[in-house]
């Protein structure tokens, strides 16, 4: 029996959460903005080829994968480039591409090490996480107590639940602090409308409004597929919010004492 329109939608919602892990990395260029040259231009810049370039490979693979193999193998498959190489070259041609592939994730990693460390490092320079976090290594010119909290984070995370999870819990906290970003995109153009805005929003306010009812739609479908780790995932960000009340606070009094 096949499934109903609603039941595919709210399928496909759920599968997207992994499209949007592979993705995501799209965003890592605007958390190392300060350090970026001319950063009016080469942020936008660096994040439309980033995710043209991205995208171009990924409809390439899945191509010559739906070339190699019938949908049904491909279904069958939770390795699927190293099912479809084997098919169009040999095992071994498989096994260095999944080698190769690998090593790829690796270096995905260390982008999004390097850039979240940077995340922490400029919390805390606002007064908002601990102050150690804005230290800079002396050597090495890096957020070097950022990248260690940072791991050790990653590390107890690691241990909170299967993989799926834990990239369940990473793309809702992300795609919900998108949609937060793009609402708040309309209510400063609302409340505060003679700031300057060095960046354009291409399409506004149609682009961004449908941007906010799509997400929308994706958050609570998720909520409704997969309560749990919806939960989970919504609870772990806002164990964030004790402690930005408590750092918000102690600036104030800071202030008022000088």
């Amino acid at each position: 029996m096949g499934l109903g329109p609603t039941q595919l939608i709210s399928a496909l919602g759920v599968g997207l959460i992994a499209v949007y892990w592979a993705y995501d990395g799209w965003v890592y260029i605007t958390w190392v903005a300060g350090e970026v040259k001319d950063p009016r231009r080469n942020v936008p810049l660096a994040m439309v080829l980033g995710v043209l370039a991205v995208g171009a490979i990924y409809i390439a693979m899945n191509v010559t994968y739906v070339y190699a193999l019938p949908l049904n193998e491909i279904a069958a498959h939770e390795t699927i480039a190293h099912a479809a190489a084997a098919v169009l070259f040999s095992p071994k041609a498989a096994f260095w591409l999944s080698l190769m592939i690998a090593v790829s994730c690796f270096s995905a990693a260390a982008t999004c090490t390097l850039s979240g460390a940077r995340v922490y490092l400029a919390m805390a320079q606002d007064g908002i996480f601990f102050k150690r976090m804005a230290v800079i290594h002396p050597k090495w010119r890096t957020p070097a107590f950022s990248l260690i909290g940072q791991g050790i984070w990653a590390a107890v995370l690691t241990l909170s639940g299967r993989y799926d999870d834990l990239y369940t819990y990473v793309i809702l906290g992300m795609v919900l602090s998108y949609e937060l970003t793009v609402i708040a995109m309309f209510w400063l153009r609302w409340k505060r409308p003679e700031i300057p805005r060095p960046y354009r929003c291409t399409g506004y306010p149609w682009l961004p409004g449908i941007y906010v009812i799509a997400g929308a739609a994706w958050i609570l479908n998720t909520f409704w597929k997969r309560p749990v780790v919806a939960f989970w995932s919504i609870f772990i960000v806002l164990l964030g919010i004790p402690g930005y009340l408590y750092w918000k606070r102690r600036g104030r009094k800071a202030v008022a004492v000088e």
